[in-house]
């Protein structure tokens, strides 16, 4: 009797439990990967502009996003950290789905700060600008599974805005090679209503000894600091980083990656 008295009261606490926690989407694990690549190329019947070339560098600047979509439970009118929901013991957002459950109008937005003004050995600090870009997604699947995002920073755009340093004393321009190491990114995956799905910095301008959470924290203010000050000198170049649709990668391997939306397109 008491067995059977001790089994109800679980029973009845896990519908208490189940009661007052809800699902809420979340993306996991992101990481960030940035490289500099040229496009694709394509053989044609007829080269139309021969040899001429006007760039220096036809690489495109390239953000690699890969994330989890997942759902995790929180407590209904707390303000807690949100319990995870594990499968096979991996720490990822994943909790019991429905089947085939999708999430509509994700949007992800991307900031690029480039250097507008390099310091060199220390005698001028670096200023910087922003490109802003943004990808917005038909509908995707909350699988549990990797998901790879990529955006891309036309080289016609690096070649106009990004200055080479000058050399102080001789005030002529020198030759540098950029690296990935000379830009920050930020990414923020966004539900249809702005909520936050997941966030990521790639580059940190702070201690590596700092804790993760505090990292991505001062990475969050060095952004708005960068944003507020290019805001008052106009220097956000707007859809900038283009998304996959809208670059020379719009058509490899299409169904690896989740689909997006035309521009004034939204789910239905």
């Amino acid at each position: 009797m008491k067995k059977r008295v001790l089994i109800l009261m679980v029973f009845l606490a896990a519908i208490v439990i189940a009661a007052s926690e809800k699902e809420e989407p979340v993306f996991s694990d992101i990481k960030l990967e940035l490289s500099f690549e040229k496009a694709p190329r394509f053989r044609t019947a007829v080269n139309e502009t021969g040899n001429n070339k006007f760039l220096d560098s036809e690489e495109y600047l390239v953000v690699k996003a890969t994330y989890i979509p997942g759902v995790r439970k929180k407590p209904i009118g707390t303000t807690k950290t949100p319990q995870v929901w594990l499968r096979n013991n991996k720490k990822i957002m994943l909790g019991k789905l429905e089947a085939k459950r999708w999430l509509d109008n994700v949007r992800m937005d991307v900031l690029v700060a480039y250097p507008d003004q390099l310091s060199r050995k220390g005698k001028r600090q670096t200023t910087y600008g922003l490109f802003e870009g943004k990808t917005n997604f038909w509908s995707i699947p909350i699988d549990g599974k990797k998901h790879t995002a990529t955006m891309f920073v036309p080289p016609h755009l690096l070649a106009r805005y990004i200055n080479q340093p000058v050399e102080n004393q001789r005030q002529q321009r020198m030759h540098y090679r950029y690296s990935p190491k000379d830009f920050f990114v930020e990414v923020i995956f966004r539900t249809a209503n702005g909520e936050i799905l997941g966030a990521r910095y790639y580059n940190n301008p702070y201690s590596a000894s700092m804790p993760s959470d505090q990292v991505q924290l001062e990475c969050e203010k060095f952004f708005r600091k960068i944003e507020d000050s290019a805001t008052r000198d106009k220097s956000i170049v707007r859809n900038a980083v283009l998304p996959r649709n809208r670059s020379p990668w719009a058509f490899i391997n299409p169904e690896c990656y989740d689909l997006i939306t035309p521009e004034s397109g939204t789910a239905q």
